[in-house]
């Protein structure tokens, strides 16, 4: 059978939660993901830059944009350095997987360098070179198909929408070992006893043999 594929996205609009009525703050869909070793996560959203322009908010007025980077626990707010990622890729066991490195960087600046030339220094909301703030980013973002490897609680959360006091634009996930099928278990152990059977058949005839 071919590879578990899930859709991970965001939900939710600008403003706090008068304002989105009746749409929700941000989030993560799903929130709370449990899935295999080896699922294919599609990671891809859609914000917009065409929410009212006095809804609470961070960023250039009227926009929605979300990324997502890798926390230690739920509680945190701070990213973790790029040697203790676990997501994207396994930084610990391959501290040299330029592929993953790539990603976290892609995941977290949404490839911004490559739309406006972003300025460092500037703290203007509005402006779009204010790349910490997400306003050089493409409405729509598609991380590709990422395979969940390694096994344990990943936290993570968007850094634009993730300072509020009511407002927390967090999720985790949750890989775990491969887990049988039924059936799969029943030819295993079918297959275990098989080949019990055979080594003692062997054994016997082994002794048999030389004690005739």
């Amino acid at each position: 059978a071919g590879q578990r594929i899930v859709n991970y996205n965001v939900r939710g609009r600008r403003g706090n939660i008068v304002q989105v009525y009746p749409s929700v703050e941000y989030d993560f869909v799903p929130s709370e993901l449990s899935c295999e070793q080896g699922t294919m996560l599609h990671f891809q959203w859609t914000g917009s830059d065409a929410n009212p322009n006095g809804n609470a908010g961070n960023g250039r007025a009227g926009t929605d944009r979300s990324n997502l980077v890798q926390l230690q626990n739920r509680q945190e707010t701070v990213p973790l350095p790029m040697d203790k990622h676990t997501l994207l890729f396994n930084a610990q066991a391959n501290p040299n997987d330029e592929e993953g490195k790539r990603l976290v960087t892609k995941f977290a600046y949404l490839d911004q360098d490559s739309i406006v030339t972003c300025d460092p220094e500037t703290n203007d909301q509005n402006s779009e070179t204010n790349c910490k703030q997400l306003n050089g980013a493409s409405a729509y973002f598609d991380g590709g198909l990422v395979e969940m490897k390694q096994v344990g609680k990943h936290y993570v959360a968007s850094t634009r929408n993730n300072d509020f006091s009511n407002r927390s634009h967090k999720a985790v996930i949750i890989v775990t070992g491969v887990i049988l099928e039924h059936y799969e278990s029943l030819l295993i152990g079918l297959g275990v006893a098989v080949g019990v059977l055979i080594i003692l058949y062997i054994l016997g005839a082994c002794w048999a043999y030389r004690y005739p």
